[in-house]
């Protein structure tokens, strides 16, 4: 018999909701293949787990069973690595970081890293960047010790029990820019504004999850009383390629990657996108100390 935590996971999730399409959301995956999932499982076990006969989904009594089993096993888990990491500060332990992808921390991230480092020659930091529901699942499945991304986005996940159990300190503050070439028709124009670009296009990274960027950018023109066209981009290097042609514009919040490329101009505007650190509550000793210290950090610069 093999069975994996994946599989797990989603029958966790069909027990939760008693809904396949509103457990796939939970997990950010399809509802055929969360629906897979739970078919294997249900083979490896040789058990039929959910009652699909009725309008309404429902547990049989063997999936109830093993729900409550898999449930009560996932707590004791828990607090098992609680326990493990309240006493895992020792030479060499690594700290597993994401950051959400999208974010130009580089500058930052270099300088409180080596401060860090400075002052802890044994830490190991490993960096990892992946969009942001990746990102989650990987610090969900104890392959991130942990993140760094917008509080927003960290709410928003809160907010639906994707993820619990944590910790959310407020870091910086990273400002929305418009950004545009010397090549539009409004370069060199003074005191330019976001309004002045309402019949032009909006450019936006195409991604598998791409709902929450747009909405955000719809959100701010929105605010500015403007209606553009969306288009979406594949690659960052489509959209420099797009604005350097002078067709266009982009809102985004890492514009100091982007001003690398030839002939892009930016003005900030006045929202700011908070990001924030996150660990979990039992985290350990060294991945608290680092928490601190990037909030001290901040602090005294």
């Amino acid at each position: 018999m093999t069975i994996d935590s994946i599989q797990v996971e989603c029958f966790l999730a069909a027990s939760k909701y008693m809904n396949f399409s509103r457990a796939a959301n939970s997990l950010y995956i399809s509802q055929p293949v969360l629906s897979r999932r739970i078919a294997r499982l249900e083979k490896e076990l040789d058990v039929t787990l959910f009652d699909r006969t009725g309008r309404k989904l429902k547990l049989t009594d063997a999936g109830q069973k093993l729900s409550d089993f898999f449930a009560d096993s996932e707590i004791k888990f828990d607090e098992i690595l609680a326990d493990i990491r309240q006493t895992q500060y020792v030479n060499g332990q690594t700290i597993r970081l994401g950051v959400c992808e999208g974010l130009d921390l580089t500058k930052y991230l270099r300088s409180v890293m080596g401060a860090f480092k400075d002052e802890n020659e044994e830490a190991n930091i490993i960096l990892d960047s992946d969009h942001v529901e990746l990102l989650i699942d990987k610090f969900k499945h104890e392959q991130l010790d942990i993140m760094i991304m917008q509080r927003a986005t960290i709410d928003n996940n809160i907010k639906s029990g994707n993820v619990s159990r944590i910790q959310a300190y407020d870091l910086i503050d990273a400002h929305y820019c418009v950004i545009y070439s010397d090549s539009n028709p409004l370069f060199g124009r003074r005191k330019l504004k976001i309004e002045d670009f309402g019949s032009q296009k909006l450019y936006c990274l195409k991604k598998e999850h791409v709902s929450q960027k747009v909405l955000t950018h719809a959100a701010l023109t929105e605010k500015y009383g403007i209606s553009p066209q969306v288009v979406l981009c594949s690659t960052v290097d489509a959209i420099i390629m797009s604005l350097q042609m002078g067709d266009g514009f982009m809102i985004s919040d890492d514009h100091e990657r982007m001003l690398n490329a030839g002939g892009i101009c930016h003005f900030d505007l006045e929202e700011t996108l908070p990001i924030s650190i996150v660990t979990r509550e039992d985290s350990g000793k060294l991945f608290s100390d680092f928490i601190s210290f990037c909030l001290d950090y901040n602090s005294r610069m």
